[in-house]
């Protein structure tokens, strides 16, 4: 939400706030937004635990220098590889 946005918005609120003159509307008013604050709270922690960190670039080149190796390995005869047959049984 571009800044602009936000604040227009935020300043809306606050007049229509300052506008109310019961104090059971101004509490309840409060208690929502209270609850409204504390739920979104909750909603991107439960995102954020639920991510899984991102793999740098240098984590993926080291990964596939290790396939090359591998490969080479095995084609040398010096590392034996597993069938497809095995590797598809684990799923």
């Amino acid at each position: 939400m571009s800044t602009i946005t936000l604040e227009s918005i935020q300043n809306e609120l606050i007049r229509e706030i300052l506008d109310i003159k019961n104090v059971k509307v101004l509490e309840s008013v409060r208690k929502t937004l209270v609850h409204a604050k504390k739920e979104m709270e909750s909603i991107s922690t439960m995102v954020a635990e639920d991510e899984e960190p991102y793999m740098t670039k240098s984590e993926i080149m080291d990964g596939l220098s290790e396939a090359c190796k591998d490969i080479k390995l095995m084609r040398e005869g010096k590392l034996k590889g597993r069938p497809i047959e095995e590797l598809l049984n684990e799923l």
